[in-house]
């Protein structure tokens, strides 16, 4: 993996979404070498609202309408896409918010969103480690929340370590992928700024969880 498998304009990400049946009898499989992961009996719907395997473009920055409001960003992404229906000319689209990243050696991290409600930031960092088969990196970073409540700011302290510890082959429903497997093990730190004073309200340490990257 190098620089060069960074996501580019154009270029379409296929993730796996799974519910809670599925996640009951699903196990991240071996590590090591010439692996095989098998989710072939992963359910695929198909639809634009449920799917289990989903389709993400990407595109410049540039060429969204809000991006003056993004200007450190270096590639955005469709999210939270929808149909719209216009009542005065009844033409229906395909509508997408679109979210911001900047980007460095070591992947692309979160930047903002186009989307107007509360909603959870699932993924803070859209990491890619370049990193070979058995070697280990630690990334760390900080998210604010600033002003909810007059002068309190909300931070969360992330530290992730990931090590790339099995390749091979993975299958998914629709195809089957040469890829890198990086298992991550997180720890975050949540913690509330009144008038310039911490106070940790949560640690979390157990958590983490597998990706699987292919060119």
């Amino acid at each position: 993996l190098s620089v060069s498998d960074l996501p580019k304009p154009g270029d379409v990400q296929t993730s796996s979404r799974i519910d809670s049946l599925e996640e009951m009898n699903l196990s991240p499989g071996n590590s090591g070498e010439n692996v095989v992961w098998d989710f072939g009996m992963l359910n695929f719907y198909g639809g634009s609202f449920d799917n289990s395997l989903d389709s993400v473009q990407w595109i410049y920055s540039a060429a969204t309408d809000e991006s003056s409001f993004f200007p450190l960003a270096y590639i955005a992404k469709n999210s939270n896409c929808y149909w719209y229906h216009d009542w005065t000319t009844h033409i229906i689209s395909w509508r997408c918010y679109h979210d911001y990243y900047t980007k460095d050696s070591f992947g692309l991290y979160y930047y903002g969103s186009t989307y107007p409600y509360i909603h959870a930031i699932q993924d803070r960092r859209n990491i890619f480690p370049l990193i070979q088969y058995g070697d280990t990196l630690t990334n760390t970073s900080r998210q604010f929340i600033i002003g909810i409540i007059g002068d309190t700011t909300y931070v969360s302290y992330v530290k992730d370590t990931s090590i790339a510890d099995g390749w091979g082959t993975v299958y998914t429903p629709i195809n089957s992928y040469e890829a890198i497997r990086i298992f991550t093990k997180e720890t975050v730190w949540d913690s509330i700024y009144v008038n310039g004073t911490a106070q940790l309200v949560k640690l979390q340490s157990g958590n983490y969880y597998y990706k699987w990257y292919t060119k």
